[in-house]
């Protein structure tokens, strides 16, 4: 018989040790960068998924705002000739922008992970969220009056978008930011496996309810607009 050698005995050791949920919390604690991965992971997934959250409601008061100053009424108003047209505009630029937005994140999405995969994953995590940034700050700034070749603000919004949304976006930032907990928790017991992932998970959904919480105080108290500089600033 072989005598099992003293890395295997102490992985053995260590594996045991963190077979319990109490144990899980000590595998996790016992190394600080691992600590540190998995902090920045809930952090990245908290922040990006505020900001994106607090992006869509808010968006669609916007369009139906400016909707109505192009139809010479003030929203919210009572109910006029001109506010179903309104409406409709409304909800087509809404699907425009949702198909902008999306579909080059499903386009280049592998390629953000083909990036993760021959350079490193906080390296190309860096790409969602400086795009999802950009996206941000396009709609914080550009006004509904017409900017340059644009007669609309809101087709240079468009482009921007489009544009910005190639860097993957939501997709990008959650298959980055989980790849770098498998990374970190690779050969060890699925309690801790299992704790990282739920930790990464449980700051995603907390910032997918405080996004639109907070947008929507910020859009009350100021502007609709000027809400999305909370989005700016979680990117």
């Amino acid at each position: 018989a072989t005598i099992p050698s003293l890395d295997y005995r102490r992985a053995t050791e260590v594996n045991a040790k963190e077979s319990s949920f109490g144990g899980a919390f000590g595998g996790l604690f016992s190394d600080g960068l691992r600590v540190r991965a998995v902090l920045c992971v809930c952090i990245v997934n908290l922040t990006s998924c505020c900001g994106m959250a607090c992006m869509m409601a808010p968006f669609a008061e916007l369009l139906l705002e400016r909707a109505c100053e192009r139809r010479n009424f003030t929203y919210p108003s009572p109910p006029c000739d001109n506010s179903d047209d309104a409406q409709t505009e409304a909800a087509h630029r809404m699907a425009y922008f949702s198909l902008a937005s999306q579909i080059p994140n499903l386009l280049t999405v592998g390629l953000v992970g083909t990036v993760s995969d021959a350079i490193s994953r906080p390296k190309a995590l860096m790409i969602p969220l400086v795009s999802g940034g950009a996206c941000m700050l396009a709609i914080a700034l550009v006004p509904s009056g017409a900017v340059g070749p644009f007669s609309d603000g809101f087709w240079l919004l468009l482009c921007i978008t489009a544009l910005s949304s190639c860097g993957g976006g939501q997709l990008a930032i959650l298959a980055s930011s989980f790849s770098v907990v498998a990374d970190i928790t690779e050969g060890r017991p699925p309690e801790t496996i299992a704790l990282c992932f739920g930790l990464a998970e449980l700051w995603l959904f907390f910032g997918m309810m405080s996004g639109p919480t907070l947008a929507g105080k910020l859009a009350d108290d100021y502007s609709v607009q000027q809400s999305f500089w909370l989005g700016v600033l979680c990117f």
